[in-house]
Formats: C-alpha cells, structure tokens, sequence
C-alpha cells in the first residue's frame, strides 16, 4: 500500500468513524454513512493533510475509497513535479 492510500485511508477513517485497516478501495463512502456534505468535509481534511487545493467539484467523484485514493495519487504527483 502506497503513503497516499494509508493517509487517505487514515484520514477517511477519522472522518467516518471507522478503522482504516477495514477500508478497502471498493468500499463506497456511501456504505460508511457519508453524503454529499461529509464528502464535502472529507475534501478539506485531505486539502490540510496533503497540503493541496482539490477541483471544486473533487467530492462530487468520491464514490468509493479508491476513487478519493486515485484523485489523490494525480494531484500529489502533479503538484511534486
């Protein structure tokens, strides 16, 4: 497991009150009682964790831990070149 995915797994289970250790990147947001607004918050923790700015609409793909894991990986890796 790569640093982004165990921060972004870390950081998502503070938000939602679970285990990182459980998340796997299948898991829907949804499934761990997250909505639009959780999503909305979960962007920011992650914008302060990583130290980047996401799109406006970054939460708006937030389906499953994967996906907030990928969106993460490109902005990281864009923004340390």
């Amino acid at each position: 497991m790569s640093y982004n995915s165990r921060k972004v797994k870390e950081v998502i289970a503070e938000e939602c009150a679970c285990f990182a250790h459980n998340l796997i990147d299948d898991t829907t947001l949804e499934s761990l009682g997250n909505g639009y607004l959780d999503n909305l918050d979960l962007a920011i923790e992650l914008e302060d964790e990583f130290g980047i700015k996401l799109p406006d609409d970054a939460a708006d793909g937030f389906i499953t831990v994967g996906d907030v894991v990928k969106c993460i990986d490109r902005l990281v890796n864009v923004e340390e070149v």
